[in-house]
């Protein structure tokens, strides 16, 4: 099936699917939807139901929003996306008045659940709704915005390469005001500090630190010196071979005394079984019984994390962790590599076809409607070991363009 057909087959299919779902929700929601509008109160919604990694690269704004002359004196309610309400709460409670959280999965498919969330989120008015996300998805957030009762709808003109066409048309309708958004490809960190400064009107400096420590280490009963591999991701072509991690894994404690810590998520569990019956040396299996406050702790006093591109590297990243990570993924540019200036520990092991062109990868991962078919078996377990040897002798920063 890997053939130029491919993307048109896909393409014509998930077409289908939207105008189909366009056409069940727009019908719910009309059914559902209070006909009389709330009381406006001095509120300012926030929505963000997009993944982890994107929640941490806004987060930091979070405090900013708050504190701002345009908003200091109004609460502030987040919307966010139930995955990161461990984080969120945790970290961000000092500034958020009030958490409304949603299921993403239940939202498109339980006619309860969705009805229950769209009265929770309407039941009262608010002077401003902000959607801030770049890919912005007519599906939930811009629903979302589209339901609320707000004197002002303020979003961004989004990513041309993920809302353009008919979804972009029609969701454009639901904002009183889209932010503008300098062209080209922006790191994700920087393009959420660019949607802030525009709607704050002011100048936004990016904190020093991007997310603090998790829980008590002393609690966790860590190894004293070991390295971190991450098995999980969300996207099974983005999982890189339980079998190159395991020789990874057995290069790092040969040849540099490191005990290991397995981190996943709890569908790996049976990976990390057999992981464990495979593996010779210490290991502590950690999958499937770690939470996300947990998994930053963790990552925090390790000697170097291997992950595939997914939430542990983030967090690495963003704890200036040293981290090698496999990567084979879309929105090149946008959530990887890290910038410099952020953290100079950040290892990048591109595929074959990535390392050949960065530079182009960069705009065909963004834009033209890119499926990816990339196999990221291909990513030797020579190329992710000789990035491990360089990130544990020097935490000078690699060349993000090289592969292996």
């Amino acid at each position: 099936m890997r053939t130029p057909y491919l993307k048109y087959i896909v393409f014509l299919f998930e077409f289908v699917m939207d105008v189909i779902k366009f056409c069940v929700f727009n019908i719910f929601d009309w059914i559902v939807l209070p006909r009389e509008k709330p009381v406006y109160s001095p509120a300012v919604l926030i929505i963000r139901l997009d993944a982890i990694g994107d929640y941490l690269l806004f987060r930091p704004f979070i405090e900013q929003i708050k504190k701002s002359e345009k908003y200091k004196d109004r609460r502030i309610v987040l919307c966010g996306n139930i995955v990161w309400k461990e984080l969120a709460e945790h970290f961000d409670a000092p500034y958020v008045d009030k958490f409304i959280w949603v299921d993403r999965k239940q939202f498109a498919k339980s006619p309860s659940y969705r009805y229950r969330k769209l009265k929770e989120i309407t039941a009262t008015g608010y002077e401003s709704a902000i959607s801030p996300a770049y890919s912005r998805d007519l599906f939930y957030a811009d629903r979302m915005i589209k339901a609320v009762s707000a004197k002002e709808k303020i979003g961004s003109v989004g990513d041309p390469g993920t809302v353009g066409g008919w979804k972009k048309r029609i969701g454009d309708q639901y904002y009183t005001t889209l932010v503008p958004a300098k062209e080209g490809i922006e790191f994700e960190l920087y393009r959420n500090q660019e949607f802030c400064e525009k709607l704050l009107s002011a100048t936004l400096a990016v904190p020093d630190e991007l997310i603090p420590q998790g829980t008590d280490p002393a609690k966790l009963e860590l190894p004293a010196n070991y390295a971190v591999l991450f098995i999980s991701v969300s996207s099974k072509y983005r999982k890189w071979p339980l079998e190159y991690f395991i020789k990874v894994g057995e290069y790092l404690a040969n040849e540099h005394g490191l005990d290991l810590v397995v981190c996943g998520g709890r569908e790996d569990m049976e990976e990390a079984r057999k992981f464990t019956e495979s593996y010779p040396g210490k290991l502590c299996n950690r999958v499937g019984r770690t939470s996300l406050l947990e998994l930053l702790t963790i990552i925090s006093g390790s000697r170097i994390l291997i992950s595939n591109e997914t939430v542990a590297s983030h967090f690495a990243a963003l704890l200036k962790t040293p981290c090698v990570v496999v990567y084979n993924g879309n929105n090149y540019g946008r959530f990887t590599p890290y910038p410099g200036n952020i953290t100079d520990n950040y290892h990048i092991v591109h595929h074959p076809e990535i390392a050949r062109d960065p530079e182009n990868y960069k705009l065909l991962s963004n834009h033209y409607g890119y499926y990816n078919v990339l196999d990221i078996s291909v990513i030797p377990t020579a190329a992710v070991i000789k990035k491990v040897q360089c990130a544990l002798k020097s935490s000078e920063p690699i060349g993000h363009g090289e592969h292996g």
